[in-house]
């Protein structure tokens, strides 16, 4: 009866290992080919990290979020987000972090 509970056990825990393979956590970040060789990957605005979201909010208040991409820059893990404020137009820069590597309205 011991030998068939730790074979039972022995099953369980090699089923849940591949489980966890297969579907990573939310916690996991899955980095796209794309991503790899440094061209940009549209994202959905609220994919973005709360940290980066964070950083642009203290830089600029009012902002309505309307694009957002992801890319390496400098082997950082960087995204690009716009967006509007009432006729402005707004780019910012900011890497996985939390660091605002630019922020720019209308191209100025």
């Amino acid at each position: 009866m011991k030998k068939l509970m730790m074979a039972v056990v022995l099953v369980l825990g090699v089923f849940s290992l591949s489980v966890y393979a297969q579907n990573p956590s939310n916690n996991d970040l899955v980095i796209s080919e794309d991503d790899a060789d440094g061209r940009p990957v549209q994202i959905p605005v609220n994919e973005v990290p709360k940290v980066v979201m964070d950083a642009i909010k203290a830089k600029q208040k009012g902002i309505f979020f309307t694009q957002a991409e992801r890319f390496w820059y400098r082997d950082l893990l960087t995204y690009q987000v716009m967006g509007r404020r009432f006729s402005e137009e707004w780019l910012f820069r900011v890497v996985d972090d939390g660091t605002v590597l630019m922020a720019e309205v209308d191209g100025r």
